[in-house]
């Protein structure tokens, strides 16, 4: 047994590490709450333009993964593997992401241009947010390495983006949209967006900063590392090994439903906040930061449940918790039993959503955790070490299900018959449609992966044999 594969790690260095999330959240967090409603109702772009723009830099993002964590894997340098990597896309990431909301005047008159501009800004923060997020997540594989750690490591990570969620997105309503006209015009002037943008740039440059110096005494030289062969075709063979791992399917499938379901969710309840429930900025930001409190609060839970009843417990937990809540609130509100307006529809409204968000928050990091094990495995059987290579497919499987997700959001906003635009009113028609989507959605995709977990096999139990057979040979 090497010291790698019984490393465990303190909670305070947890949380030194995983301060690089608040980036991570600040930045994709609002991209994912507020980037629909600044393209289709600040600057007036159609839905689908504006889904096939973020799907198609989301898709480029995602096949760019398994190369960087390739790279990432077969780096020799005195400063490690995984830092250099982290500095310049987390910098880089940064940059591209303040481009995203300060759109140049000229080209708000001219829609190619201004489509032409977000094309590649989007691109480029894609870019850039490979190189920084599939080295940082190996860092956390390489860390912490015992089967209940990762899940704790994994629950911190999230605890700490929806923290982070939280105080920026959540907040945001409050912070950076004032009421103008009425609520529903907050979401329609562009400065708005340029002043959070700006905002959420700088902290996030400082979260990154600190977790690189933080983090600089994990920073191995990997000169004299054992490593596979450097080649194109080795990529496509170490590709190749993961994506026919059968322990990995099943959470590759798995984190792939679930992930489309929490896309898609976070994308329609904004619209639901504006046209059907017609929330003012405070009640947004109750009702926004309320799913930020539920998720934080399952990965709270999650590493409990994970020992009590092992990973695959704790899914089935958080899959059931997360169904209930969006069916409640599809049966109050489709059902007209509720109605937006009165101070008890906002409060239930918000705790179920909460509800759906923590179970959410029980599933997520449970995956996370069994990614590192199935990279573990991996070493295991190879004696080569691949956590670049694994947290890049698992990072591809994120951005691949978002790029789909976001593709069909601008897709069904088209085909529930959503009007673009400012001050427009939506129909009953369509609000009720919308709706529909908004709140039973996610839990058809929860059910789904619950049915796949079931067919996963690794366990404590599984892993420690494996571990025990190995020293023995």
């Amino acid at each position: 047994m090497t010291d790698k594969q019984t490393k465990t790690c303190s909670t305070t260095n947890m949380i030194g590490y995983a301060t690089g999330d608040i980036a991570n959240s600040l930045t994709m967090n609002s991209f994912a709450a507020f980037i629909m409603l600044f393209y289709t109702k600040a600057l007036g772009i159609s839905p689908v333009w504006a889904g096939i723009i973020m799907a198609s830099s989301t898709f480029w993002d995602a096949i760019s993964d398994p190369v960087m964590g390739y790279i990432s894997d077969n780096t020799r340098s005195k400063y490690g593997r995984r830092h250099p990597y982290m500095l310049f896309g987390g910098v880089l990431m940064v940059v591209a992401f303040f481009c995203f909301w300060a759109v140049p005047t000229p080209l708000l008159v001219n829609k190619s241009l201004m489509i032409g501009y977000l094309m590649v800004v989007n691109l480029l923060f894609r870019t850039a947010y490979t190189v920084f997020v599939v080295p940082y997540g190996a860092l956390g594989f390489e860390i912490c390495q015992d089967y209940t750690g990762r899940t704790k490591l994994q629950s911190i990570k999230t605890i700490i983006i929806m923290l982070a969620n939280l105080l920026g997105p959540a907040m945001a309503w409050v912070l950076f949209f004032p009421e103008v006209d009425g609520a529903s015009r907050a979401a329609s002037v562009p400065s708005n967006y340029f002043r959070m943008g700006t905002v959420f740039s700088v902290v996030s440059l400082v979260a990154i900063m600190f977790m690189l110096f933080y983090t600089r005494k994990d920073m191995r030289d990997s000169r004299t590392m054992e490593m596979g062969d450097v080649s194109v075709k080795d990529f496509f063979v170490d590709m190749k090994e993961i994506m026919t791992d059968r322990h990995f399917i099943w959470v590759f499938l798995y984190g792939f439903a679930v992930l489309i379901g929490i896309v898609l969710v976070s994308s329609f309840q904004m619209y639901v906040y504006e046209d059907f429930m017609k929330l003012e900025p405070v009640q947004k930001t109750f009702t926004h930061g309320g799913s930020m409190v539920g998720m934080m609060l399952g990965a709270f839970f999650a590493s409990g449940f994970a020992k009590r009843c092992d990973k695959k417990g704790a899914v089935y937990v958080g899959g059931f918790v997360s169904i209930a809540g969006g069916v409640l609130l599809a049966t109050l509100f489709l059902s007209g039993i509720l109605k937006p307006g009165h101070t008890l529809s906002i409060i239930v409204f918000a705790l179920l959503n909460s509800t759906y968000w923590f179970g959410i928050g029980v599933m997520m990091p449970v995956a996370a955790s069994m990614i590192a094990d199935i990279s573990e495995i991996n070493e295991i059987n190879t004696g080569i070490n691949k956590d670049g290579a694994y947290s890049a497919v698992y990072s591809f499987t994120s951005k691949l299900s978002q790029s789909l997700a976001l593709f069909l959001t601008g897709l069904c906003l088209s085909w529930i018959g959503y009007v673009d635009g400012i001050d427009v009113v939506q129909s009953p028609e369509v609000v009720m449609r919308l709706l529909l989507f908004a709140f039973l959605v996610g839990p058809l995709l929860a059910l789904f992966a619950l049915a796949i977990i079931k067919l996963y096999p690794v366990s404590e139990g599984f892993l420690d044999e494996l571990r025990a057979t190995r020293v023995a040979e």
